[in-house]
């Protein structure tokens, strides 16, 4: 009976889980297209427009990989750095990411926030959450260093 309670208050907010995903989600499409756009993002010769980085911001924020030009020659240091995050900020998800800065900071996450993780990680119960979280955390920091280090020697020998 407490959980009805619970969840009605959650209701009260008046944006469903659902909604808060996908607005998350065009946010960090809408910021990334507009650093992409702005002059220090893109070569001096560049014909891109506001629709090609819009592309390609949304592109890298679903992981698929499409773009409209070659991304090297295209795009200086700091542009690839923002697809890169871009990638990161997708593949991982932008609500992940929010509640591993919570774990990080020891601060508690509201039952509004662990409804729309629950949502948005398909887990089955609140608890699990948690636990999925820290383990993303946990992988998230041992993977691409080892990875890194096994290309390193990889091509070092």
């Amino acid at each position: 009976m407490q959980r009805k309670t619970l969840h009605k208050q959650y209701k009260k907010l008046g944006i469903s889980a659902v909604r808060r995903i996908g607005f998350s989600f065009f946010a960090v499409i809408l910021i990334g297209s507009i650093l992409l756009s702005l002059p220090m993002s893109h070569s001096v010769h560049s014909t891109s427009s506001y629709l090609d980085h819009l592309f390609v911001a949304t592109s890298a924020t679903c992981v698929t990989g499409l773009v409209t030009h070659v991304t090297a020659s295209e795009y200086t240091l700091f542009g690839q750095i923002v697809i890169i995050l871009l990638i990161q900020i997708g593949g991982l998800g932008f609500l992940t990411l929010m509640s591993m800065f919570f774990v990080l900071l020891k601060r508690k996450l509201t039952y509004a926030n662990k409804i729309v993780m629950q949502e948005a990680l398909n887990r089955n119960s609140l608890n699990e959450t948690g636990i999925y979280i820290k383990r993303v955390i946990k992988y998230m920091k041992t993977a691409p260093y080892s990875i890194s280090l096994f290309l390193y020697f990889l091509y070092l020998f």
